[in-house]
């Protein structure tokens, strides 16, 4: 009488594990489902606010390992009489973006958002030079 007993219990725990095993698993199926179905399209806005007087460039970059270097080779190819200050104060405002190149492939292009001044950015900018030569008198 005592084996049955065992045997009673044993089968009653199996029951109850096998049951839980089922249902936990239905519901791990049912997530993974629903986290790859795509219901919605979701708009991403940026919420950055550029200051008055400044716009963003953004530039395409191929290497991620010298993002300053890159940026700083482009400000002072592009602006050649830029001060380290303006250089800094830039390199401070940059964003890197990756985004999908090619949907199946999985390649991904690198672009660094930055701000700069708006008068940088003037087509035709007008340099005043002012002379340091000091005025010679004569006391004749």
């Amino acid at each position: 009488m005592k084996k049955t007993s065992k045997y009673k219990y044993l089968g009653i725990f199996a029951l109850l594990i096998g049951v839980i095993f089922v249902f936990t698993r239905v519901d791990y199926s049912q997530e993974a489902q629903q986290s790859t179905k795509i219901t919605e399209n979701i708009a991403v806005t940026e919420t950055t606010d550029i200051p008055t007087g400044y716009e963003k460039v953004t530039i395409e970059i191929h290497d991620v390992s010298d993002i300053d270097a890159q940026l700083d080779d482009y400000l002072y190819r592009t602006f050649p009489i830029i001060n380290d200050f303006e250089v800094e104060a830039i390199r401070g405002s940059k964003e890197v973006i990756k985004k999908l190149a090619d949907d199946t492939l999985g390649n991904v292009n690198i672009y660094l958002n930055f701000i700069i001044p708006k008068h940088y950015l003037d087509p035709q900018p007008v340099m005043l030079w002012e002379l340091n030569i000091p005025e010679f008198s004569s006391r004749l």
